[in-house]
């Protein structure tokens, strides 16, 4: 239960808008990449036939995204940024970069928004709406680039 007051009490205080506060180009550059791929894991339905295979895609996408979290906390940290410090500090590493990780994952407000309004223009066809954002967004390439 006391974990569970440090997680509410940093989110509140630490994270009000779900934004990642950076103080280097190089952790914007991996929040830009970052988002990108979270598209992509959201979108890995349309470039795949096989549940297998949309898993494992969205899988590497996933652990890429960690992977660049990780990446920006540590230079976040190196650099002191004030805004990351405490709340790394409460929560630990591996729960921040989970908090974080759920906030980048789902590819943002206007990604969500494109995706629900593409799904009308679909008439709800699911699989042609995540076959367009693949497209969209360039997965097929991403993809490629991660998987060798």
């Amino acid at each position: 239960m006391q974990q569970l007051a440090k997680v509410i009490f940093a989110l509140v205080v630490f994270l009000p808008s779900n934004s990642y506060s950076s103080e280097t180009k190089e952790t914007e550059r991996l929040l830009r990449v970052t988002e990108q791929y979270g598209r992509c894991a959201d979108a890995a339905q349309g470039g795949f036939g096989t549940y297998k295979e949309i898993q494992d895609s969205a899988g590497l996408f996933l652990k890429a995204m960690v992977k660049n979290i990780r990446s920006m906390n540590e230079i976040e940290l190196s650099q002191g940024n004030e805004g990351i410090i405490p709340f790394i500090n409460l929560l630990g590493k591996d729960i921040a970069t989970g908090y974080l990780l759920k906030a980048i994952a789902d590819g943002g407000n206007a990604y969500q928004q494109e995706k629900r309004s593409l799904a009308k223009t679909n008439n709800w066809d699911w699989k042609r709406t995540y076959k367009q954002l693949w497209n969209k967004y360039g997965c097929d390439a991403i993809y490629k680039g991660l998987s060798h």
